[in-house]
């Protein structure tokens, strides 16, 4: 791919790549000091156990969930091709595009985890696959991103 003329990323999961560090490594010494202390004597051995093998449970199916998101990187370049890069804790995906494979750029409005108004900008190919280029709150700087785009891609 040529240099590119166009360049956007997107590192939202890294926040929850980096939460997910500090809960496994505050749950495993928290494990550890169990194992080296023995369980505290205010409270029932089996209560304690309990719960730290819940907090295992719940962190483990977190993690599988949020380690799985990529954060990424598009890049667009003089004659239209585009790259995507997806990247997560273990391992890279690229997909690439030739110029006019893409036919449409979206902004879609949805709904966060709280119920307030969450933007994604959306690239969507000829062959109807749909990609996720950035997410964020404000919704004219998804539009302006997703203005950009199409004029590097030369969509109109």
């Amino acid at each position: 791919m040529a240099a590119p003329i166009f360049q956007v990323r997107n590192r939202m999961a890294a926040v929850g790549w980096g939460f997910m560090a500090v809960w496994l490594g505050m749950l495993l010494m928290f494990t550890f000091i169990m194992g080296r202390d023995g369980p505290h004597p205010s409270q029932p051995a089996l209560l304690q156990q309990g719960v730290l093998a819940g907090f295992w449970i719940v962190g483990l199916t977190v993690a599988g969930h949020v380690l799985a998101k990529p954060c990424t990187r598009l890049s667009v370049d003089a004659d239209g091709a585009a790259q995507l890069v997806r990247r997560t804790p273990f391992g890279r995906e690229v997909e690439t595009w030739p110029p006019g494979a893409i036919a449409a750029v979206e902004v879609r409005e949805g709904k966060d985890d709280e119920g307030d108004p969450y933007w994604q900008t959306y690239m969507v190919a000829q062959d109807a696959a749909e990609r996720m280029i950035r997410e964020g709150r404000d919704p004219e700087d998804q539009r302006a991103l997703a203005a950009r785009l199409r004029a590097a891609l030369r969509l109109g």
